[in-house]
């Protein structure tokens, strides 16, 4: 039994995201464009071995063992495609549309040049199940976080797998604003296996990065829908406020105060400076503080706020 490490490519997705989700029967593809007697790396697969899926530049999301599409004989069970009518023939082209589109574009520009050059097409299947948290391209995996392009296949040693298997992944121990490519998918894996959603969620800020709220902590990040994400912009949680005053001796000034008593969900920052200056202030307080303090901060506000998501994320 072997191991092998797939690279999927975003720009292939309708929405530049990848889906996560365990799936009994995933399906994925390799081709190649050759004027070689050369087929897709993926004939080789057998019954049982094992398949870790990642996105280029993110991390392995998920695991899985090839469950079908396995090729006994590459010359006589994967067609050869000579042209672009070939290709249009013999697969259906609409249920991957911008992946076939970039296939066929490069492949005819070959062949309009040079008409040897040949398509070669594979689909396999595994059982795809989401790992716990993804695994970053670090240590062993290191040089693959460029390498490649969408959908390869490549062998690992057993160096890369053992890593996958059991990863040294030092914690963060400082605050940052920006939100991690690896926690965001890793969030986005977490809430799909908890929440059914049939449309792709967005990872964002609970307290606004604009004024000081961290993104490299899940106490601070909720999925949100692309609408509703342009509707919250600059927007904080009443009871930012109310969790200053309990958990850090704050006290609000008055304009403050009497503002948020009149709002009962959020405080649009827009056009009230005085309170965005004030949760500047407090959140510069909070990241005084270290990040232990800042995650219990924030998931108290996040617990009264989203106590599901809070629930959630401290199941993992």
């Amino acid at each position: 039994m072997s191991t092998y490490l797939i690279r999927r490519n975003s720009v292939f997705s309708e929405f530049k995201n990848i889906r996560r989700i365990n799936s009994s029967k995933k399906g994925y593809s390799e081709t190649v464009i050759t004027k070689q007697d050369r087929y897709p790396k993926s004939v080789k697969l057998e019954e049982g071995d094992i398949i870790y899926v990642s996105e280029t530049g993110v991390g392995i999301f998920a695991k899985g063992n090839v469950i079908g599409g396995v090729i006994e004989n590459p010359e006589t069970d994967i067609p050869t495609c000579n042209s672009v009518n070939d290709i249009v023939e013999l697969y259906d082209i609409k249920s991957q549309s911008s992946y076939w589109t970039d296939k066929i574009s490069r492949f005819h520009h070959k062949n309009k040049n040079e008409a040897s050059y040949k398509f070669r097409y594979h689909q396999y299947f595994i059982d795809q199940k989401l790992l716990q948290t993804t695994i970053p391209f670090e240590g062993p995996l290191k040089k693959y976080i460029k390498q490649g392009y969408a959908w390869s296949l490549t062998e690992l040693n057993e160096e890369e797998a053992e890593f996958i298997e059991n990863p040294v992944i030092p914690p963060d121990t400082k605050l940052q604003l920006d939100i991690p490519s690896r926690l965001k998918f890793e969030l986005h894996a977490l809430f799909n296996k908890e929440i059914n959603v049939s449309h792709w969620i967005d990872i964002d800020h609970l307290v606004p990065k604009s004024v000081g709220g961290p993104g490299n902590i899940k106490e601070n990040l909720v999925p949100i829908g692309f609408s509703l994400n342009r509707y919250k912009n600059n927007s904080i949680p009443v009871n930012f406020f109310s969790t200053a005053e309990n958990m850090l001796d704050w006290e609000l000034k008055p304009g403050t105060k009497e503002l948020v008593s009149q709002e009962k969900n959020l405080v649009n920052l827009k056009n009230n400076s005085s309170i965005y200056d004030e949760a500047k202030t407090i959140n510069t307080n909070v990241w005084n503080r270290g990040i232990k303090a800042a995650r219990d901060f924030y998931g108290t506000i996040m617990q009264k706020n989203y106590p599901e998501y809070y629930r959630i994320i401290n199941s993992d």
